[in-house]
């Protein structure tokens, strides 16, 4: 008869199990892009947007090259691998890589140090726009995320300041009117600890206090600063075309597009 296994041996074979994993766990401290995505298909979103970043990673080093580097994510890669891509990434200090955030259909990119998430997303949604990428499979949206905290009132007011003091002039003479305006983007996924109107007011007050000339508005604001909160942790970045780009929604901007272009042919 055999002898029956202790729970304690079942229990530390399923955190080996976890740990083989290969993906980091968000946490403070981090940049990157959030994503979103279809229920059930966050590693294969990963796998397409790590492909994706790779490819623009590449081109903005490299000065000479053209349209043509880019490769049709039409002919992605076959489905059977990609799990076996995704869950084998090497997490290297200058290396993109998948982080597990613990809400569903919400994949996240870590970036390099010295990398600008903001200005990788704005490159993609700019080329989307002008046609330039081919339609994608799986990402919906992609957020850019300069920084991480932990997501208390006063963590997000702190690190959203650093932000705001980054991006938002504090030089009247150098700027129009039109970019005095800014909007506060918030979501909160798998979290119902925070108040909306608290870190509203909070972030609000950052701003007066670095430059009171600054005014919310609603529509179509020349900032954006957005607030994406995953459970314990918070996403932040300040961002510039946001609904330009509809609301950095790939599917949407080419919906916009093939409706531009069907009004077009009617004319």
């Amino acid at each position: 008869m055999k002898r029956k296994r202790c729970r304690k041996w079942f229990n530390n074979s399923g955190k080996a199990k976890r740990a083989k994993n290969g993906k980091q766990v968000l946490r403070s401290g981090m940049k990157g892009v959030l994503l979103t995505c279809d229920n059930g298909l966050e590693n294969h979103c990963l796998a397409e947007a790590l492909q994706l970043f790779k490819e623009y990673t590449a081109v903005d080093c490299d000065s000479s090259a053209t349209v043509s580097n880019y490769v049709n994510l039409e002919s992605a890669v076959l489905y059977d691998a990609i799990d076996q891509c995704v869950n084998s990434l090497t997490v290297e200090k200058d290396a993109l890589y998948a982080v597990e955030t613990g809400v569903k259909n919400c994949p996240f990119v870590s970036c390099p140090v010295d990398a600008d998430p903001v200005k990788l997303v704005n490159k993609i949604m700019e080329d989307v726009s002008n046609g330039v990428r081919a339609s994608n499979r799986l990402i919906q949206r992609l957020l850019p995320v300069e920084i991480t905290c932990h997501a208390d009132v006063d963590s997000i007011s702190d690190f959203a300041g650093k932000l705001i003091r980054l991006h938002f002039s504090t030089d009247v003479s150098t700027i129009t009117a039109e970019e005095f305006s800014y909007a506060i983007v918030y979501r909160a996924r798998n979290n119902n600890c925070l108040s909306k109107e608290a870190i509203y007011d909070r972030i609000n007050e950052q701003i007066r206090l670095n430059n009171n000339k600054f005014k919310v508005v609603l529509e179509n604001p020349k900032h954006c600063i957005l607030v994406n909160t995953l459970k314990n942790v918070c996403c932040l970045s300040v961002v510039q075309n946001y609904y330009d780009y509809k609301k950095f929604n790939w599917n949407q901007i080419q919906l916009s597009n093939k409706l531009k272009e069907e009004e077009k042919k009617t004319e």
